[in-house]
């Protein structure tokens, strides 16, 4: 007898970081076990624990808070140490102990004063933005401020990684400096 096996489907590393970043807020927002237990976040992040498990590289990356304590539950459990998932869903102590290893994570003092760094720093980043442009209105009277999002076609999101973006943005800063 065999057995079929479908490839999972590859899914963008930003999409299960952001997917990791709700999971911890969730499990933060003290939510029962059986809320977090039948959440698609975690069937989303179980599912594709391989993936998530890939994505991890400390000497490279420097995580959010929120990621950083994914990471912790999933190195407590001897996820990392291995780097590969066997392929089973965890079971429901598992869930448990990962649960309880980023709320374990998440009240400490460190982690809370990183968010707290992180908001202000984001506020202070908005607010001298802001004055910045307004100083260059009032200089230049005539000065129109644009706005440039870039993004990916919806069809090469899920094979762009995380380094690739990097990359790009150095060659365009590279190139707005020339």
């Amino acid at each position: 007898m065999s057995i079929l096996v479908r490839p999972l489907p590859k899914i963008s590393e930003s999409f299960l970081l952001i997917k990791i970043e709700q999971f911890v807020e969730l499990v933060n927002s003290e939510a029962s076990f059986r809320k977090i237990s039948n959440n698609e976040l975690l069937r989303i992040l179980t599912f594709n624990l391989n993936q998530c498990l890939a994505l991890y590289e400390p000497k490279t990356f420097d995580y959010s808070e929120h990621i950083n304590a994914f990471w912790y539950g999933c190195d407590q459990l001897g996820l990392l140490d291995s780097g590969y998932y066997n392929g089973l869903r965890l079971s429901e102590a598992e869930i448990e102990c990962l649960i309880n290893h980023i709320r374990q994570y998440s009240q400490q003092k460190e982690f809370k004063r990183k968010v707290s760094d992180r908001c202000y720093q984001t506020k202070q980043n908005r607010q001298s933005l802001e004055n910045h442009i307004r100083q260059q209105q009032e200089k230049y009277s005539r000065l129109l401020v644009v706005r440039v999002d870039f993004g990916y076609a919806k069809e090469k999101q899920d094979v762009i990684k995380i380094t690739d973006v990097y990359t790009h943005l150095e060659m365009m800063n590279r190139e707005r400096d020339g």
